[in-house]
């Protein structure tokens, strides 16, 4: 091992200062022993990478065999299959580029709808009227202004934030609501916080909170993700 074997690390991780940088390129040029190191711990990486997805693989075969067992529906099983072939299809260009630019707000993205909301009571209700013509800056700064604490203000103010893609702002309201645990809502929490989720890149919670929509037949948004929605969050996910 090279005595600035940590250095070479560090490049890789993208964790290096200025001066680091520095001795990074002068020792690049000069030492081919260092260059030789650089390259042995870029194989290194990319085969820990490799494990990593294949241990993810595993796990996916391991739940298909499972759900199999367990006469698991033929969607849930064949999204496994398809997360088994992942490697195949991410190589191309094609493919590679559609998972960096997909979005779930421009593809399979339900907003929430008011429960028999009747026309009296939206008459008195700014809040309520903002939502319903869609104007979601105006949604943001009412309820910024009042701080409604029920469910449906957080739901419409979380979404409002989704819809001009300001998922931090949005996240924080939809897990203070999802926390207030009421059946009646938490469904619709978990639906946009698991779009929300996607969005911000944070695809081991939005996959944790897939898995538990699909696995459960009474839930709101059961069935909801089409096929191409489920096999991108899973690709994302597993890469």
């Amino acid at each position: 091992m090279h005595k600035n074997t940590d250095l070479i690390i560090n490049y890789l991780d993208d964790n290096l200062d200025d001066d680091e940088h520095q001795e990074f390129n002068r020792l690049i040029s000069e030492d081919p022993d260092f260059q030789h190191e650089l390259e042995l711990q870029k194989g290194l990486k990319r085969g820990i990478k490799r494990a990593a997805r294949r241990e993810a693989i595993k796990n996916v075969h391991e739940s298909f065999v499972h759900q199999k067992k367990g006469g698991g529906k033929l969607w849930t099983i064949s999204i496994s299959i398809a997360a088994s072939i992942a490697f195949l299809s991410i190589i191309s260009y094609n493919a590679s580029r559609t998972l960096a630019t997909y979005s779930f707000m421009n593809d399979g993205y339900e907003t929430y709808q008011f429960r028999n909301v009747r026309e009296s009571d939206l008459s008195g209700n700014v809040y309520m009227q903002a939502y319903q013509q869609e104007s979601w800056n105006d949604v943001i700064s009412i309820y910024e202004s009042n701080r409604y604490e029920n469910e449906e203000s957080l739901l419409m103010a979380g979404n409002a934030y989704m819809k001009i893609a300001d998922f931090k702002n949005a996240e924080a309201l939809l897990s203070i609501g999802r926390q207030l645990n009421n059946d009646l809502f938490n469904h619709h929490f978990e639906w946009h916080l698991m779009i929300c989720y996607f969005e911000m890149g944070e695809y081991g919670k939005a996959y944790e909170i897939h898995e538990k929509i699909q696995s459960d037949k009474t839930h709101v948004y059961h069935g909801n993700m089409s096929f191409k929605n489920s096999f991108i969050l899973i690709m994302k996910y597993l890469i």
